[in-house]
């Protein structure tokens, strides 16, 4: 489950002590690669969700309430409070999950990726970005920054340990998504040097940008397997991978609070609709 004690008591103030140069170019990224149904975990006030064209289909989701109720301000998509290690949504119902900035904070990074997985539709991907962990010397700055009262260098969030591209490449094999590509942005965080960022995100000097995005895929179509796998839930040892779509395969009985979320499957939802989940 996700820490949300920080994330609910920085909600009035997340967007005023953000820097709105490198949160806007990240949102604009992210955003850029929703596709069809989308699920965004870790939504926050919902900067990601305002730059996506189509909001039909599009789900945003945190789990402290304290954000959602700040998005329900802005946003007319669907709205829920949701914790990414356990999401309350059936196998297969989104064609993009998005996670901008979130992977970090977890106690359980690597459930989260499962999860993503089971909830993705055969060729679904995932979008999501971590800090770039060589660009940890600028935390640290911002850390100094934020105690001589610089504004925009964020909120205190422990300096949470960020994940280097070599590790999230083994999780993402080993929740069985496949990698797609890497890129990180904003090696220079001030806007009046936009139209320089975006020559040197070109170069080999853009590995070294403040938000690393990385994109993977769930295979289109997985092969036939063995009794023993069905009934373990394959390599996995997770009930959600016993499903494969093959006829002599049972899908797995959903979750019975995925029931209050079935609107999903309509095309057409009233705007101002906001569900929060309590699967307790």
């Amino acid at each position: 489950m996700q820490g949300c004690d920080h994330r609910s008591g920085a909600a009035s103030r997340y967007d005023a002590c953000s820097n709105a140069y490198t949160m806007r170019r990240l949102a604009e990224a992210i955003a850029s690669l929703a596709e069809g149904r989308c699920l965004e975990l870790g939504g926050g006030t919902g900067a990601v969700a305002e730059r996506v064209a189509d909001r039909r289909t599009f789900v945003h989701s945190d789990i402290a309430p304290a954000m959602c109720r700040t998005a329900r301000t802005k946003l007319s998509c669907f709205r829920t409070c949701v914790d990414a290690e356990a999401i309350p949504f059936a196998d297969g119902s989104f064609d993009t999950v998005l996670s901008a900035e979130m992977i970090y904070y977890l106690r359980d990074p690597q459930r989260f990726l499962h999860e993503a997985y089971r909830v993705l539709r055969p060729g679904g991907r995932l979008v999501l970005s971590t800090t770039n962990p060589l660009m940890r010397w600028m935390d640290r700055g911002r850390a100094w920054l934020r105690g001589c009262g610089v504004r925009g260098m964020f909120f205190d969030d422990g300096s949470p340990a960020f994940i280097s591209l070599r590790r999230l490449r083994a999780m993402l094999a080993a929740a069985g998504l496949t990698l797609e590509r890497a890129h990180s942005i904003v090696p220079l965080p001030f806007e009046s040097m936009d139209a320089l960022n975006r020559r040197l995100e070109c170069t080999p000097i853009g590995r070294v940008g403040l938000f690393m995005i990385v994109t993977a895929r769930k295979p289109a179509r997985r092969g036939r397997r063995s009794k023993k796998d069905l009934a373990t839930g394959g390599p996995h040892g997770d009930e959600s991978y016993r499903y494969d779509g093959l006829p002599d395969s049972t899908p797995p009985t959903p979750r019975w609070w995925c029931a209050q979320l079935e609107l999903l499957t309509y095309r057409s939802r009233p705007s101002n609709l906001h569900v929060q989940v309590n699967p307790t």
